[in-house]
C-alpha cells in the first residue's frame, strides 16, 4: 500500500488585543531581543518617528483626551517598554502589539532572505493557494496581516508596516474617543476609564443573553449587546 505523508502547512496567525499579561511581557521581552538586528531597528526607529509625527497632527483637545504625555516615550523602545499606566489605553496597547507581531514576523524571516531582498514567507504564503491558505489575523491581528500578505520582500515590509502603524495609531485615537463619548453619556458608567468591551470565554449565547437580562432588569441607560461570537 502506497503511503502519503503530508507536509506541514505554515500559516502566519496574528492575534488581537486581549492577551495575559504574562504572555505580553515576554512577548515585549522578545521584541526588544528582535529590535537588536538591523531590519528590526529600522522598522522600530520609523514606526517611532512616524508615532511623533501622528502626535503632531492631534488638536490640543485631542492631545489632552488621549492621555499620553510625550515625556514618556522620548526614546524608540518605550514603544515596547512602557509604564503600566499605558496598559489599557487603545492607543498605546494597539501600536505596541502590531510593533511585536511585526518585528517577530520580520526578524523570523528577514534572517533568510533570498538574494533578491524577497521574503521566503512569500513563496510559502503562494503554496499554500491551492488550500485556500494564506495568513490570518483576528481583531487588531488583521492589521499586521495585511502587511504581510501585501509585502514581498524586506523593503515592501517596512515601507507597508510605517503606514500600517499609522492606521493602528489612528484606529487607537478614534476608539478612545467613542469609548469616552459612549462611556460618559451613559448615566451608568460615569468613569470613562473603564473598558467598553468585555471578552466571555466559555459563555454560549444563551448565557450571555441571560446575563444582559438580568443587568437591564436593575440598571437603566445604554446596555451592552453582543458584538462576535
Amino acid at each position: 500500500m502506497e503511503k502519503h505523508t503530508s507536509l506541514p502547512v505554515t500559516v502566519p496567525l496574528f492575534s488581537g488585543q486581549g492577551s495575559p499579561t504574562t504572555a505580553l511581557v515576554l512577548a515585549r521581552q522578545q521584541a526588544l531581543h528582535d529590535i537588536q538586528f538591523p531590519p528590526g531597528h529600522l522598522l522600530l526607529t520609523s514606526c517611532y518617528e512616524a508615532f511623533h509625527a501622528e502626535m503632531s497632527r492631534l488638536s490640543q483637545h485631542e492631545l489632552s483626551a488621549s492621555c499620553i504625555s510625550l515625556v514618556d516615550f522620548q526614546e524608540a523602545r518605550s514603544l515596547l517598554s512602557f509604564s503600566s499606566f499605558y496598559e489599557h489605553n487603545p492607543i498605546i496597547s494597539g501600536v505596541s502589539l502590531f510593533l511585536i507581531q511585526s518585528l517577530r514576523y520580520l526578524a523570523y524571516f528577514s534572517g533568510s532572505t533570498t538574494e533578491d531582498n524577497s521574503l521566503p514567507c512569500s513563496e510559502i504564503l503562494r503554496s499554500n493557494s491551492h488550500r485556500h491558505l494564506g495568513v490570518m489575523g483576528f481583531s487588531s491581528g488583521i492589521i499586521t496581516a495585511c502587511v504581510v500578505a501585501a509585502s514581498s520582500s524586506v523593503v515592501t515590509f517596512i515601507s507597508n508596516a510605517v503606514e500600517a502603524f499609522r492606521l493602528a495609531f489612528w484606529i487607537g485615537v478614534r476608539s478612545m474617543q467613542e469609548r469616552t463619548k459612549e462611556l460618559q453619556s451613559a448615566l451608568v458608567f460615569p468613569e470613562s476609564g473603564m473598558p467598553w468591551s468585555v471578552v466571555c470565554v466559555g459563555l454560549s449565547k444563551p448565557d450571555v443573553l441571560r446575563l444582559i437580562s438580568d443587568f437591564e432588569s436593575e440598571v437603566r441607560g445604554s446596555l451592552p449587546y453582543i458584538q462576535e461570537i
